[in-house]
């Protein structure tokens, strides 16, 4: 017997969907404008991978019944079914909601998550989560069944701004009931089929044997694979591309319109569906916040820590502020938050042409608080060219808003490397504090804690 180990060079080559990266491509405005395509390698190098969690509200006053949910954040990718499961196996035949915000990602794993979904019959929302940060490595930060297999962090749920697109919509798809807010984006755009090409070399075990009888057979056992290189190039989509996903969307009870309007819309761009479109496919069943799936729990004031965690408000004052913008009327969605423990309040505003949102990715906001003082929100997430132009309210700023009643909101666009800033692109729009729910309340508790603590 001999036995001798030989390489050999070999390609193998994978075929993919995806129905994503909505964020990602979508920040091309201008390769979407001049019908260029976007580069898959460096969008597949961009993508997060989701992460879930088993998120346990912490909401003023809600112990020992507070609500919890399964919070789903990121990208689509081949591993996060394994997720959904190991998130899922740790319910014990608990049925809790799904909070999903994301921009997509592969379509063979989205269709897996939502199979496992309605298998349980869970409800799907599209709402993002605030976790909240702990006051000490606690390990009452976490919370959950002794001997669970994932533990709940703590957060609060919030539909401003979430966003379900592309292969999201798989998932969503698969809620028992599925919930957007007026507040939400559910997006859709032509699906990406995509070839990985892999250089690898395997290393065998070549073990030469004698035959009875006379003469020699030769067996190889692998020992060794190593990937020396990989090519992922975008290949045509046809007409077979779409019907694993339509066969999908009919079982799940979406109507067949859906898959036109993915059609319709390149997948260098985004089609944010309205809430006429949402409810004609039945891809929304119901047009509120994820919130209302919870129970009603009564709030009651916190007086200290609680559990380790840093206590907070759980409510958001909102408001619509209509405004010009390119000579065209434009909606500023408002919203406030208030963080007790650093006496801070975060402003944000969202834009909003009708029911489609606005890119705020090359724009700034001011907010003016009184005539001495301003501040002004930004846009810094890199993949979310919609999201909200947001600023943090420092202490010394609450009183003097509170004083004058009224914020000032105008938009710029964000000046390019050294040149100088230029006027505003829509005139300051009025908004008296008390047209926000709530958020005269806030100034004030606010307003006393910064002035009893500088006493």
């Amino acid at each position: 017997m001999a036995s001798l180990t030989s390489s050999v060079w070999a390609r193998a080559t994978a075929i993919g969907l995806l129905l994503g990266l909505a964020t990602a491509l979508a920040m091309a405005g201008g390769a979407a404008a001049s019908g260029s395509k976007s580069s898959l390698p460096a969008l597949l190098k961009g993508m997060k991978p989701m992460q879930v969690r088993i998120v346990r509200s912490a909401a003023s006053g809600c112990e020992p019944d507070c609500a919890e949910w399964i919070s789903a954040e990121g990208d689509i990718v081949d591993s996060t079914p394994a997720l959904f499961l190991r998130a899922l196996g740790s319910l014990g035949g608990r049925k809790l909601p799904v909070f999903i915000n994301s921009g997509g990602g592969s379509i063979e794993a989205a269709m897996a998550i939502g199979r496992m979904l309605r298998a349980r019959q869970l409800d799907v929302s599209v709402t993002r989560t605030d976790f909240i940060v702990c006051a000490s490595a606690s390990k009452d930060c976490a919370v959950g069944a002794k001997g669970a297999a994932i533990k709940a962090v703590r957060g609060l749920p919030n539909s401003f701004n979430s966003y379900c697109a592309s292969a999201c919509t798989l998932v969503l798809s698969a809620g028992t009931q599925r919930l957007a807010s007026p507040w939400s984006h559910v997006g859709v755009h032509q699906i990406i089929v995509f070839k990985t090409q892999y250089r690898v070399r395997r290393t065998y075990r070549v073990t030469t044997l004698p035959r009875p009888g006379g003469g020699t057979t030769t067996q190889r056992t692998l020992i060794r694979q190593q990937t020396l290189g990989a090519n992922t190039t975008e290949i045509a989509v046809n007409d077979h591309s779409y019907q694993p996903m339509e066969s999908y969307l009919r079982q799940m009870g979406i109507a067949d319109s859906l898959v036109p309007l993915m059609e319709a819309t390149p997948n260098t761009g985004i089609h944010w569906m309205t809430k006429e479109e949402q409810d004609s496919t039945r891809i929304v069943t119901r047009q509120e916040s994820g919130e209302v799936l919870f129970k009603p729990v009564d709030a009651v004031p916190p007086t200290k820590s609680v559990g380790g965690l840093l206590p907070r408000t759980s409510h958001h004052a909102e408001a619509v502020v209509p405004v010009m913008y390119n000579g065209s009327p434009v909606s500023l969605q408002f919203e406030a938050v208030y963080d007790k423990v650093r006496s801070e309040i975060d402003l944000s505003v969202g834009l909003r042409k009708g029911s489609e949102p606005l890119q705020s990715k090359d724009l700034f906001v001011t907010f003016g608080l009184d005539a001495d003082h301003k501040v002004f929100g930004f846009n810094s997430e890199k993949f979310r060219p919609f999201g909200a132009l947001t600023v943090t309210l420092p202490p010394t700023s609450i009183c003097p808003l509170r004083a004058s009643g009224t914020l000032q909101l105008s938009l710029h666009p964000v000046p390019q490397d050294n040149s100088p800033m230029v006027g505003p692109e829509t005139a300051p729009a009025s908004m008296p504090v008390g047209s926000a729910p709530g958020l005269t309340e806030m100034l004030a508790e606010a307003c006393g804690a910064h002035t009893a603590e500088g006493n």
